[in-house]
């Protein structure tokens, strides 16, 4: 049967044509090639390739519609057309991303398609992303192909999705076929209004429909795939059944291990229009048809069917998912549990953690025909999987059963284990009690027996949980305690852990200087002994140590670099982290739009709902949402509430009780002001460091419940609440925070201060406050009170955020690169990005180009207020 002629498609095969010939000249691209099933993607993607099959190398590879997806299924299929590929991918420790980007970087030029990605495992996933990432720096397309009604918001492919920069990519969206499309491919005696109407214009469908061979229209396109097995001959209904149970592509050579016949079987299906044999395997014109084929067997036809495939799988070793989905489907246990086993295993090494969650989850449904030990490894297994894949729901369930059965035996060490990682997904939760009670119960069993790393470990995460709680005393006592018996054992991954408990404490100290340097030593030495998490950690903690001690520059130096470390390894635990710590920072020092931008995709994303990474997000959020008097900030920030108040922390209570205090400020409500700080400032008497005590007394000063300031209060703050507005604000301003400088200066009885007030409120779209700064004005009597900026003058045509506006007008003034870091207190590589992003903007080349540009398009560039820009 001869392939549907490729209608209404012209303008998306010359988009592929186009990006084809840019890689070949060495600009990398990704084009993405969506819609629903049967539009025809890979319609498209076969003319395409056949386009490119005389200038370019083209890879093919796709992903199939197993019930747990192979490791890597698509490059492991281009790797059959790379041989070299196939050997790097198989040696031991192989990082596949690496190895991929490094032999695709290396050829002139080449096409990498990725189909069905909506299928995608993990591992795959991650090599997308990868080479997303750097698609630019290779002559590569990458293709990749899937059904866009299939990815709802907590689909896996959306994040790999959204590495792609958008200037290295291409959208092409199939639609479906027009009316006209469809009397063109339909004979005068066939009713193309009716055909039409059936298939609502989806080519495959139409193909169907139209050559039905019937004499009336099919009522279904179901009714149309079952009637082509009509009138086939055993042999070939044989050949058909067997292959519909293999998703993807059916070896011939099995098939001719398991039935008789199979060429002529094959040769009749093809000329019904059912199989297409490419090569050594067959498989279905389109996946809609396998499953109208295997759907229509009975469930003993189905089971007999997927036990002969097991059997083939199984005499030539095939890969562990492929055999352990047959042995799913055939209903072999025994096969599934050991089968499972390794699947999950393969998986688990090629980064695939879902994956092998999913595999030891199925496994796991059988767990009456295991032994006790059997079952708890399992279950362990399952639950550090799980953790990895950022699966709580699954992680925390399984420890605690495998928890249970260690109480069972006599195996303090296996017991001791479990206590510990119990206590880490405790915490991972939000639940700081309960991990406290397993980490203190991990290290009484563990005592019981000699030394080892896991007592080691098991120290360093009580150290952990008290630096958390910034019981620092604590935390330095097991700190040292865990850095000792982790040297004596040999044990760097120990040391580096109990090392960045004990420098946190002490980067929050008087000493901050030094812990800073601790902690940089720790994430060096993680990273030269490849501890990627725990270098994340190091560079996590000293971020974040570094903005809440006010010190915005190091910490944006430190989180760019961890944010590009985390995702150059694709930890996306910590990449997240990194972007929430980013946008606390964007939020301090007056970016607000990146930082409520930043902190929405992470507040959206679903994987975030019950882990401690949510709580700055909503942090920024509602904070942002506050000060612009827009509505939904009360429920953010009663929702990171909820949870600061369960992970029982300071560093997560103290920044949200200061947030309600705020909002309760801006209402006129002191009482409540009171109510929102009172325990949390209490709290951070007792083990609070200087900025906390700092930041909850000035809010309580402000209310009018507190008289001076405390001793250990940061000293910005001390001044403010000894009655120096404009000492304070002028360290604000030193410090670079222009919010905190304009809270200070509504204080101070002097005009001036108030007016650049107003000046800094306006220029962050702090429309909820700024009104407090003129009522002020008007209050010392001042006549002539300065309008708010109106709506058309807050926006800019050229759709600049606040900070980039500022850029802009910096560049107006004619600074360099290096003067603009000085003024805003960031680094001269920020400014570069924030420069670049201006010039794309405004489609400009120079900074000369930006200038006039920004005179064309109207957007005002008003005086300098405070030190820094003041965009309107």
């Amino acid at each position: 049967m001869e392939p549907p002629r490729l209608l209404e498609r012209d303008d998306h095969l010359r988009a592929l044509i186009d990006a084809a010939v840019a890689a070949r000249s060495g600009a990398g691209s990704v084009a993405l090639v969506s819609g629903e099933a049967g539009i025809g993607k890979t319609s498209l993607l076969a003319a395409f390739a056949a386009d490119q099959a005389t200038t370019t190398r083209v890879l093919i590879g796709g992903c199939d519609d197993l019930a747990v997806p192979r490791p890597l299924g698509p490059f492991l299929d281009m790797a059959d057309q790379l041989p070299a590929l196939d050997a790097l991918l198989a040696a031991p420790g192989s990082d596949a991303a690496r190895v991929i980007f490094d032999v695709l970087r290396r050829h002139e030029a080449t096409v990498c398609v990725v189909e069905d990605a909506h299928w995608a495992d993990e591992a795959t996933l991650d090599v997308i992303t990868f080479l997303a990432r750097r698609i630019e720096r290779i002559p590569v397309l990458l293709v990749i192909s899937f059904r866009d009604d299939e990815i709802g918001p907590e689909h896996p492919l959306r994040r790999a999705l959204a590495a792609v920069s958008t200037a290295n990519l291409r959208r092409i969206e199939l639609p479906r076929l027009s009316l006209d499309a469809v009397r063109t491919l339909a004979s005068p005696d066939v009713d193309a209004v009716q055909a039409y109407a059936i298939t609502a214009g989806n080519p495959f469908f139409v193909a169907e429909v139209l050559s039905s061979g019937s004499d009336r229209t099919p009522a279904s396109v179901r009714d149309s795939i079952l009637a082509r097995m009509v009138g086939l001959s055993s042999w070939a209904r044989a050949v058909a059944q067997l292959v519909s149970v293999l998703p993807g592509r059916a070896e011939i050579a099995l098939l001719e291990a398991r039935l008789p016949r199979v060429g002529p079987g094959l040769a009749e299906t093809e000329a019904r229009g059912l199989l297409v044999v490419e090569g050594a395997a067959a498989r279905f014109r389109h996946e809609l048809a396998r499953r109208a084929v295997e759907e229509s067997l009975s469930a003993v036809e189905r089971r007999e069917l997927n036990r002969a495939v097991l059997e083939y799988l199984l005499d030539v070793d095939a890969p562990a998912a492929r055999r352990a989905h047959h042995a799913w489907q055939a209903g072999d246990v025994g096969a599934l549990i050991r089968n499972g086993r390794d699947a999950a295993g393969s998986a688990a090494a090629a980064g695939s953690h879902r994956e092998a969650a999913e595999h030891l989850a199925r496994v796991l449904e059988h767990a009456d025909t295991l032994d006790a030990d059997e079952r708890a490894g399992l279950l362990e297994d399952l639950s550090e999987q799980a953790y990895h894949a950022n699966q709580p729901e699954r992680a925390v369930p399984a420890r605690e059963q495998a928890l249970e059965i260690r109480r069972g035996s006599a195996e303090p060490l296996a017991l001791g284990a479990n206590l510990r990682w119990l206590s880490r997904l405790r915490w991972w939760t939000g639940d700081g009690a309960a991990a406290d009670v397993a980490a203190g119960e991990a290290v009484e069993v563990l005592e019981t027996i000699p030394a080892t790393r896991e007592l080691a470990m098991a120290l360093s995460t009580r150290s952990q949980l008290a630096m958390l709680a910034q019981r620092d005393d604590v935390a330095l006592r097991w700190g040292k305690r865990a850095i000792a018996l982790a040297k004596e054992l040999g044990d760097t991954e120990t040391l580096v852990h109990a090392q960045t408990n004990v420098a946190t404490v002490i980067g929050y100290s008087d000493a901050a200087a030094h812990g800073f340097a601790l902690l940089t030593e720790a994430a060096d030495l993680a990273i030269e002994a490849g501890l990627d998490e725990h270098a994340c950690r190091a560079m996590t903690n000293l971020g974040w140590a570094a903005t809440e001690m006010r010190e915005y520059v190091c910490a944006r130096e430190v989180i760019d670099r961890g944010l590009a470390y985390a995702r150059e390894r694709e930890l996306d635990l910590y990449v997240e982290y990194f972007i929430a710590s980013l946008a606390r920072l964007d939020l301090a020092t007056g970016d607000w739009d990146v930082a409520a931008r930043a902190a929405r995709d992470l507040v959206d994303q679903p994987r975030l709902e019950n882990t401690v990474a949510r709580i700055p997000a909503l942090e920024v959020l509602g904070l942002v949402e506050l000060r612009r008097g827009q509505p939904e900030a009360a429920a953010h920030l009663d929702a990171a509430w909820q949870g600061a108040r369960a992970s029982e922390e300071l560093q997560r209570l103290r920044p949200i009780a200061c947030a309600r205090a705020e909002a309760a400020w801006i209402s006129g409500d002191l009482a409540a002001v009171d109510a929102a700080t009172r325990d949390a400032y209490e709290l951070a008497l007792q083990v609070g460091h200087r900025w906390d005590i700092g930041e909850l007394a000035v809010w309580r000063w402000r209310a009018g419940v507190l008289a001076a300031a405390p001793e250990a209060s940061a000293a910005v703050y001390a001044c403010e609440i000894r009655g120096d507005a404009t000492g304070a604000a002028a360290q604000w301003a030193q410090i670079g925070a222009p919010y905190s400088q304009a809270l200070a200066l509504i204080a101070s009885d002097e005009p001036a201060d108030l007016l650049k007030a107003v000046g800094l409120f306006d220029r962050l779209g702090a429309t909820a406050v700024a009104p407090l700064a003129r009522a002020r004005l008007r209050s010392l009597g001042v006549a002539s009170v300065p309008r708010g900026p109106r709506a058309a003058t807050r926006t800019n045509p050229a759709g600049l955020t606040s900070r980039q506006m500022e850029v802009l007008g910096l560049i107006v003034e004619g600074l360099s690169n290096a003067d603009i870091a000085r003024r805003l207190v960031v680094t001269p590589k920020t400014v570069e990005h924030h420069v670049a992003a201006v010039l794309a903007k405004l489609g400009a080349e120079t900074r000369r180009d930006a200038a006039r540009a920004a005179a064309d398009m109207g957007v005002v560039i008003r005086g300098q207020v405070g030190g820094r820009g003041s965009p309107t």
